[in-house]
């Protein structure tokens, strides 16, 4: 009886090949799964951006046909003693300027992208900002001399100012409700845990310790959800469109965020005064300055149909808006002036790489005040205000989205460039609602 001994067994060449073919088909396991991943959560992101994008546009749509209550002065008592002057008459296009004014103030109240919108710190109190005060140009209705004829002053330099009382938006309210409530449980915890860092808001500390600064961390994407949490689509809450666990806090303040499918924040722009897709824009390569088409400032503002902006003024001087570059391509004898354009809030996500590319705040500042800087900082000079000029306090306020007059070298939804003025690559996997809008028409 012959028992013989099987020799049989793999090479180490086989054993090789084995394991490269698994490797193979691991990696290529793998890839398929993580491309279906990546694709499910830019879809599911598409989707909660949609969604905030419907509500956005139905308050942005509202704010051109909201009715705006104003406490009109007394013009009926004379306003000096002369016996000549009667009261005074604010002309249609003058109210029509305050109103313009009044929407762009309610968009900065009512659709926050930042808390310097509606609260501010002082001492170590949480306050609501109110409206700002604003004023319109009257002019004097008199008798002749001799008390027989009543007209009205037509000359421009004889206007008075008078203040235009309005009451301040209510929801506002519901914003500063919110904050100061989770505020002062944030205050608590680190209170409680012993710890030396204090909350502060607008990089104002409470106690003179380390900040933990609220404005600095997803401001944005946490006024965003305050928005959405006090909206209502068809009478139901806005908030309950969106997913559970696309509402998170990542940054641990107590203040909730929306976010993406990555579980990311969404960033917000209410102005992006500085976005505008590759196709409508020409990047100067020597002097990395920025040259809008036609296509870009095609929209004229949505607010203001009857072009009481101070850029529509005769004689006004080319008042750059926010520092654009003026278009080569307007009609001859418009002296190269960009009028104020139509502007959609930005709402975008990250994307896959995490990196947004896009400047969310003027100069880059996240404490920066929209409501500061409108205050008594527009000159009454040709330059500004063309033939309206005569007869307003220099400078005065005026609510401006545009950042006309101040030093602005880095705008709110720019993209962000590196030295050759080229856009750097973290914005190309951006989704943002306005890519949205285009790919559904």
């Amino acid at each position: 009886m012959n028992n013989k001994t099987s020799n049989t067994a793999f090479t180490l060449i086989e054993v090789l090949i084995v394991i490269v073919i698994i490797s193979l088909m691991g990696s290529m396991v793998m890839t398929a799964v993580s491309g279906v991943t990546t694709t499910a959560k830019q879809s599911r992101t598409k989707t909660i951006i949609a969604i905030v994008d419907s509500v956005l546009a139905e308050q942005y749509e509202n704010f051109k046909y909201r009715q705006l209550p104003v406490e009109s002065p007394d013009f009926a008592s004379p306003p000096n003693p002369d016996g000549r002057t009667l009261g005074l008459e604010i002309s249609a296009m003058e109210a029509a300027r305050v109103r313009l004014m009044m929407s762009r103030d309610l968009q900065r109240m009512e659709m926050p992208d930042r808390y310097s919108d509606f609260v501010k710190m002082t001492g170590n109190v949480l306050q609501p900002i109110q409206a700002v005060d604003l004023g319109a140009m009257a002019s004097p209705t008199v008798l002749e001399e001799d008390g027989s004829v009543i007209k009205q002053e037509t000359e421009k330099d004889k206007r008075r100012l008078v203040t235009v009382s309005w009451p301040t938006s209510g929801r506002i309210n519901t914003f500063f409700k919110r904050t100061e409530s989770n505020f002062k449980r944030l205050k608590e915890m680190l209170e409680q845990a012993g710890s030396n860092e204090l909350p502060t808001i607008n990089a104002l500390p409470i106690v003179p310790a380390r900040q933990y600064d609220l404005a600095k961390n997803n401001q944005g994407a946490e006024c965003l959800y305050l928005i959405m949490a006090t909206s209502y689509v068809g009478g139901i809450p806005a908030l309950e469109s969106i997913p559970s666990s696309n509402i998170g806090d990542t940054d641990g303040d107590l203040m909730l965020e929306i976010l993406d499918g990555w579980g990311r924040p969404l960033e917000f722009v209410r102005w992006p005064i500085g976005y505008f897709s590759a196709e409508d824009q020409v990047i100067q390569k020597v002097t990395a300055t920025l040259i809008q088409r036609d296509v870009a400032a095609d929209t004229a503002e949505d607010f203001d149909l009857f072009r009481t902006d101070f850029a529509y003024s005769p004689n006004v001087q080319n008042v750059a808006l926010a520092f654009r570059v003026t278009n080569p391509n307007n009609p001859p004898g418009s002296s190269g002036k960009v009028p104020p354009w139509s502007m959609r809030p930005l709402v975008f996500s990250r994307g896959s790489d995490g990196e947004s590319g896009i400047y969310s705040n003027p100069n880059d500042e996240f404490v920066f005040s929209y409501r500061n800087n409108w205050i008594n900082n527009w000159p009454a000079d040709q330059a500004h205000c063309g033939d309206e000029s005569p007869g307003r306090d220099n400078p005065f306020t005026f609510p401006d989205p545009y950042l006309r007059t101040g030093s602005i070298t880095r705008r709110p939804g720019e993209r962000i460039r590196d030295a050759q003025g080229n856009f750097t690559p973290a914005s190309v996997d951006n989704i943002t609602n306005y890519e949205l809008q285009v790919s559904q028409r």
